[in-house]
């Protein structure tokens, strides 16, 4: 009889102190679930942290994907910039290599008199010695030109004592020689006349 009532009283007590967890830890939980939503409220900006945090793994993929393409662009604007640069280069050693002046050097006859009136040699560096004669008119005799890729332009001292210019430009065997800035009144700023070609040697009068 003792011993049974010993059992209801264990028993009384341990019902009880079960009974207090399960409240304890409801109150717990319940407390927790408050908290939470006391957060969100008060900090959405951190809540919203939170839920970048458990991001699905599509979104991240996404993501993956646009630094993919960021990188294609950006490997595409250096191939650009690359080509372009090499296209530069290009034109650049183009316009360094020398132009060919075998069709310039020489000496002309005029095509009035059949006479030598254009005598045309290589000067010093990339510089050359034009001598043009213009038959009953005048002679130009310290005559410098430089070629270019349009013709070999030339500047000398007219029969006055003042410079003059013009250009040389060649065609088949021809020479046509135009007067571009002249301030003698016998030779007019467009003025061309014409030399044929009798032989690839010039024949310079005098070393200018």
């Amino acid at each position: 009889m003792v011993c049974s009532c010993n059992q209801k009283r264990q028993d009384y007590f341990l019902e009880k102190s079960l009974k207090k967890t399960k409240n304890h830890l409801a109150v717990k939980k319940s407390n927790r679930n408050t908290d939470s939503e006391l957060i969100e409220k008060e900090c959405p900006e951190t809540a919203s942290q939170e839920a970048l945090t458990e991001q699905p793994d599509d979104a991240v993929s996404t993501e993956s994907m646009s630094d993919v393409s960021l990188n294609s662009k950006q490997s595409t604007g250096e191939n650009s910039e690359s080509i372009t640069e090499k296209n530069i280069l290009e034109e650049l050693a183009a316009i360094k290599q020398p132009l060919d002046d075998t069709s310039y050097i020489g000496e002309y006859t005029d095509a009035d008199v059949k006479e030598p009136n254009l005598e045309i040699a290589k000067g010093n560096g990339d510089s050359y010695i034009v001598q043009i004669g213009i038959y009953r008119l005048t002679t130009l005799n310290d005559g410098i030109g430089k070629l270019t890729a349009k013709g070999m332009n030339f500047t000398a001292t007219d029969a006055a004592g003042n410079p003059i210019s013009g250009i040389i430009t060649i065609w088949n065997q021809t020479a046509i020689v135009t007067f571009t800035d002249s301030t003698w009144a016998y030779l007019t700023n467009g003025s061309s006349f014409q030399y044929t070609k009798i032989s690839n040697t010039p024949n310079i009068q005098n070393d200018i």
